[in-house]
């Protein structure tokens, strides 16, 4: 967890005398019946939630009993105490008894318990940044008095992490509590899940293939069964359970929690009804018609596959202007033409228009990420370069690199891409990577030698020749402490740059490996391409990109028909193709969350909002040619 170490704020404890505990004993059952209650914020859970274990007796009767105890039992019944406030959904006391426990004499092992039941009623209060911080003071007195972080650690963890949107730290945290609970069959605790296995398979089986890497690479107890029963379980058709191979997975874990899953993997997935008519809602006169019959051109290849490969034709396609459609009439359109699925629309303002049709409730496919929450019957497929750049931020923080820099070419469609690469980065390390623009031109030149500091070794160079009046062999350096860059940039851009990166980094230096999002990649690109590229590694969609999820004869087919077509559009051509492909499949998807589609944009998955997420592959240009890398 990236916490920055803060040193408690209970170091100066009060000297532990039986004066001042019957004191706060009497201050807490004075307050315990008049004090008003805080009302909790309405707290965001991540999932439902577990009955909380019953208890014989209620906190205030164990208070009441600790004033009548001896002061080292007393003690221990009123931290016993905050813990059952806690139980009982009054974060407002346990917090109020437990920081004022923190104020007498403890042992090592009770400020650790007492700080994080803080930091738990701090959770339930909303209070998340405290919360954070009382997390991180316990981690800090577990280190000290070397103890083991317990499962009510791992869960408010896991909780703090699921609030900043970290699913993959928010997950390792949960498997680490949820392995201490079956360990110690520990109930007490505030947040408990009901029921870890599903909890846990829901949530990995939604994550994308480089999460799950990532997952994996964080070595939480029993990940590794988890994952590898999500790879099993993504080739599960609706025709045959792979039932050899989990038979086989299932002697390896005989005693894994997610035996549990069993049952739902071994039913086979329910054989969806034919479609007969879709409609497709796309641009095709006016400023946007190439982007809208690029999309036609992809769903037109699908059928044709699909056309040849039934060797029928099993559905009908209707394909609506949205640029000449009254949105108002739409329903009574697709009624008429007995429409079953709807692919689109595609531009915003119609996806928008068309949501507003509140009588709409026909299975959709969108083919743009709307700003409101879907209905069940509506996915949306995301193809925003930005989640590229969240990939791409992600599996690189992986890597070990400390001092990375993000150039941009300076449009705003690039700086948005560079930005959402810095922020996911800072998201993950707590680390800031300033986006760093550059224009073409001469501007370009310069720029690579202030953030590569080669313009001051060059004046220094400078400085020292014109103190020696014999001729001496200088060699420019490069700053040392830059050991990645990461570029928004076109192909024509990156031939200029790339280059220019290599020729500035000193012989006696090591290389700083370069990476791009896809705008830097064409498959246009020739030999003296690949060689001015070479070590560029970039992301791209398998369309683009030789790899084994490549659908080869449609790769041909695009170069073939489409050879002069601007490469930003070819990705909206994967995705008209994936379109059509995905229609018999999302049924599936949404009722089995740890299926997955092998697309030509990408790998998808469904997540929880019902938006299909994309993992691209990675290409690095080597040896004068492009060619598929593993990113671990």
């Amino acid at each position: 967890m990236h916490f920055s170490l803060l040193l408690p704020s209970f170091r100066s404890l009060f000297k532990y005398d039986a004066l001042f505990l019957f004191s706060l004993l009497s201050l807490i059952v004075l307050t315990s019946c008049s004090t008003p209650t805080k009302k909790a914020a309405i707290e965001k859970k991540p999932t439902s939630i577990n009955e909380k274990k019953e208890s014989k007796v209620s906190a205030t009767q164990l208070v009441i009993q600790a004033k009548k105890s001896q002061p080292k039992q007393a003690n221990s019944l009123l931290i016993e105490a905050s813990r059952l406030y806690l139980l009982e959904n009054k974060p407002d006391k346990a917090l109020w008894l437990s920081e004022h426990l923190l104020t007498t004499k403890q042992t090592g092992q009770q400020q650790y318990n007492l700080t994080v039941i803080a930091a738990t009623a701090s959770f339930s209060l909303n209070e998340i940044s405290r919360s954070e911080t009382l997390l991180n003071q316990s981690n800090w007195i577990a280190e000290n008095f070397n103890i083991t972080n317990s499962a009510e650690y791992y869960y408010v963890e896991h909780l703090i992490f699921h609030e900043k949107n970290d699913d993959i730290s928010a997950l390792n945290s949960y498997l680490h509590g949820a392995y201490l609970t079956i360990q110690q069959n520990n109930q007490l605790i505030t947040e408990k899940i009901t029921d870890d296995s599903h909890y846990i398979w829901t949530n990995i089986s939604r994550l994308s293939q480089w999460q799950q890497v990532q997952l994996q690479k964080l070595q939480a107890p029993l990940v590794n069964g988890w994952i590898e029963l999500s790879l099993i379980a993504n080739k599960i058709s609706s025709k045959t359970p792979q039932t050899n191979e989990l038979i086989r997975w299932q002697s390896t874990y005989k005693n894994h929690p997610a035996n549990n899953i069993f049952p739902e993997l071994l039913t086979p997935v329910q054989k969806t009804s034919e479609l007969k008519n879709i409609a497709i809602l796309i641009p095709l006169t006016g400023p946007q018609a190439t982007i809208g019959k690029t999309v036609q051109e992809g769903i037109l290849s699908a059928y044709t596959h699909d056309v040849i490969k039934e060797n029928s034709n099993k559905y009908q396609l209707t394909f609506i202007d949205t640029n000449n459609v009254n949105f108002e009439e739409l329903p009574q359109q697709l009624q008429l033409n007995e429409t079953q699925y709807v692919i689109g629309p595609l531009l915003k303002k119609h996806v928008e228009s068309y949501l507003a049709i509140a009588e709409l409730s026909l299975p959709t496919l969108l083919l743009n990420v709307p700003e409101q929450p879907l209905q069940p019957h509506q996915i949306a497929l995301s193809m925003r370069p930005e989640d590229e750049a969240t990939q791409a931020a992600s599996q690189l923080s992986q890597r070990n690199f400390k001092h990375p820099i993000v150039l941009s070419y300076d449009d705003r469609a690039s700086l948005r891409i560079a930005n959402a690469f810095s922020k996911q980065w800072f998201d993950l390390t707590n680390n800031t990577l300033e986006v760093t623009p550059f224009k073409q031109g001469q501007e370009m030149q310069t720029m690579i030698k202030e953030v590569l500091a080669i313009d001051k070794s060059q004046s220094r160079i400078k400085s020292l020749r014109s103190k020696f009046r014999e001729s001496i062999k200088f060699e420019a350096r490069n700053r040392r402490d830059i050991d990645m860059i990461y570029i928004v940039a076109t192909p024509t851009q990156m031939r200029l740059l790339k280059p220019y990166i290599d020729v500035n980094i000193s012989p006696f230096a090591k290389v700083i490996p370069v990476f791009s999002s896809s705008r830097s990649h064409s498959i246009q690109a020739d030999k003296s391409t690949a060689n001015d590229l070479r070590g560029l590694t970039f992301t791209q969609i398998p369309l683009l990109l030789e790899s084994q999820t490549q659908n080869k004869e449609l790769a041909q087919l695009n170069k073939l028909l489409w050879p002069k077509r601007n490469y930003n559009l070819q990705p909206i051509f994967a995705m008209g193709y994936d379109s059509l492909q995905l229609l018999n499949t999302l049924p599936q998807m949404q009722n089995r969350t740890y299926l997955r589609f092998s697309g030509q944009t990408g790998t998808l998955v469904l997540n929880e909002d019902n938006i299909l997420i994309r993992s691209l592959t990675w290409g690095r240009y080597q040896n004068n040619k492009v060619s598929e890398v593993v990113m671990e």
